[in-house]
C-alpha cells in the first residue's frame, strides 16, 4: 500500500510458500531426495528467504511484513531526496515437520532438520527474520544498499540457541 505523505511510505504483507519432502538431505549445496518421488518445491531461479538466513523456498512458509520509506524525498534536493529505508519482518515456517528446511547461512546447513523426539508443534515454527536496508539511488540505475539481518531461530530446533545475524553492502547497477 503507498500512503500519501511527503515521506512516501509504503507498506506491504507477502506470503511465500515452497512445498517440502520427508526424506531430504542437504548435499554439495543441492537439496537431494533419498528415496521414492521427490515432492520438494524446486524453484526455476534462486529464491532465498530473509537476508541472514537465507533459506531455500523449499519446505518453507513464510509470512513477511515490509516497510519503506524516504526520509529526505520531501527535500528538493536531488541528491537527498533519493535516500530510503526499508524494513521486513518474517515469520518462517515449515509445513512438513518431517522434512528439511535449509538455511545457507550456517556451516551445517542443515541444522533446522530437527530431531524425531520434538513435538510437531515445538517444529513448525522455525523462527523469525528482521531485516533493515538503508539505501540511496544514486543514479536511475545506480544504488547502493547497506543491509543488515538478524534471524532468531526456535531454541526448541536449533541446539546451539545462537542469533544469526549478517551485515553487508551491496551496489546494484541496471542495464
Amino acid at each position: 500500500y503507498y500512503f500519501s505523505h511527503r515521506t512516501k511510505p509504503t507498506l506491504s504483507f507477502e506470503v511465500m510458500y515452497g512445498h517440502g519432502d520427508s526424506d531430504v538431505e542437504f548435499k554439495n549445496n543441492a537439496i537431494v531426495n533419498k528415496d521414492g518421488f521427490d515432492f520438494n518445491f524446486k524453484s526455476p531461479s534462486l529464491t532465498k528467504i530473509g537476508y541472514a538466513s537465507e533459506a531455500n523456498l523449499s519446505n518453507l512458509l513464510t509470512f513477511s511484513l515490509s516497510h519503506s520509506i524516504k526520509p529526505f524525498s520531501f527535500l528538493k534536493n536531488e541528491i537527498f531526496s533519493r535516500f530510503f529505508i526499508k524494513s521486513v519482518l518474517s515469520l518462517l515456517m515449515r509445513p512438513n515437520i518431517e522434512g528439511a528446511t535449509f538455511i545457507s547461512i550456517s556451516e551445517k546447513s542443515e541444522y533446522l532438520k530437527g530431531g524425531a523426539e520434538e513435538k510437531e508443534g515445538e517444529k513448525f515454527y522455525l523462527g523469525t527474520e528482521i531485516d533493515i536496508d538503508l539505501g540511496w539511488a544514486i543514479f536511475s540505475d545506480l544504488n547502493i544498499v547497506f543491509k543488515g539481518g538478524i534471524f532468531i531461530p526456535n531454541y526448541l530446533i536449533y541446539d546451539n540457541n545462537d542469533v544469526l545475524w549478517k551485515v553487508g553492502l551491496t551496489i546494484n547497477i541496471s542495464f
